[in-house]
């Protein structure tokens, strides 16, 4: 009778390397946004600035951890495939810090929220619930193999062990549908209010609203999606860790996606002052912002209020 045949080092950690690398891709998008943030954008209030400050540093931690992970798996282990498939400690700890990344991100996002719906509470409650039951997957949820006394504690056990347990596939199915969940109801509502307020904003910034909203939508749209794949290859791709360098991807795209909203408004803000030159047979003072006339004041494209 024949033994089992053992996994190939390519089949198992194949895909998740070459994610792994877009996701090293994407976090030098991160840097160089971060970078353009500060040097554009010197008068946002602190609490922005601190923002962008601790989701880049928290950026490279998470990418130090993860660059752990791949020279153990590559350096340190080569050659024993049993070796290999043992979890790291970095990616315990780097689980950790991307949910302290998506909770910073999409609460920045959900604050955007309270501001346009002029302080809705019931809005803001419901997009906080769906938030807290996303991230708590980071936390408390059970995660790669057994967790001893919390998630940062060390962790037995194999990666193949994890996808194969039932905890891990009800952790990974669930929290990704609620984040799934969670981003779409995030862009609908920024969607819907900023379409609520069209009829209280200047008429030259009708274009730039809708440049917003497509922005909006994309970026939604696009992290659910990677939440969608992530689940599917969890389930689907039997044997192999692909499914970690999904991960790895989608958090880079949250911290990609608060930076760009940042940085859009560059870009927002010379289209409007663009409009009114070609639109005037006089100078106009430059429009350094989007004003939504409303009893809320809310300025979208400054962000002082969001």
């Amino acid at each position: 009778m024949s033994s089992p045949e053992t996994p190939s080092f390519g089949h198992t950690f194949g895909a998740s390397i070459l994610l792994i690398a877009v996701g090293f891709f994407l976090f030098g998008i991160s840097v160089a946004q971060a970078y353009s943030y500060a040097i554009n954008f010197p008068e946002d209030p602190r609490w922005i600035k601190a923002i962008v400050a601790v989701v880049i540093v928290l950026e490279s931690a998470f990418s130090v951890l993860v660059l752990q992970s791949v020279y153990h798996e590559t350096i340190v282990s080569f050659g024993s495939i049993l070796e290999v498939n043992v979890v790291p400690w970095g990616a315990p700890v780097a689980n950790v810090i991307q949910g302290v990344i998506v909770l910073i991100c999409q609460s920045f996002l959900i604050h955007r929220v309270w501001i346009m719906s002029d302080h809705k509470v019931r809005v803001v409650v419901v997009l906080t619930i769906l938030l807290i039951a996303r991230v708590g997957k980071y936390f408390f949820f059970l995660e790669p193999c057994q967790i001893t006394s919390s998630a940062v504690a060390h962790y037995s056990g194999t990666w193949l062990d994890y996808a194969g347990s039932h905890a891990s596939k009800v952790s990974v199915s669930l929290s990704n549908s609620i984040g799934a969940a969670s981003d779409g109801a995030i862009a609908a509502s920024l969607v819907y209010f900023l379409r609520k307020n069209r009829s209280n904003i200047n008429k030259r910034t009708e274009s730039v609203l809708q440049r917003i909203i497509m922005y909006t939508i994309n970026t939604g749209v696009l992290t659910m999606l990677v939440c969608v794949a992530l689940v599917l290859t969890f389930f689907l791709s039997k044997g192999t860790l692909a499914f970690t360098g999904v991960l790895t991807v989608l958090g880079r795209l949250y911290a990609n996606s608060v930076f760009g909203t940042l940085n859009m408004r560059r870009i927002w803000r010379r289209k409007i002052n663009t409009d009114i030159t070609s639109n005037s047979n006089h100078l106009v003072p430059p429009s350094n912002e989007i004003e939504f006339t409303s009893p809320s004041n809310f300025n979208a494209t400054s962000e002082r209020g969001a």
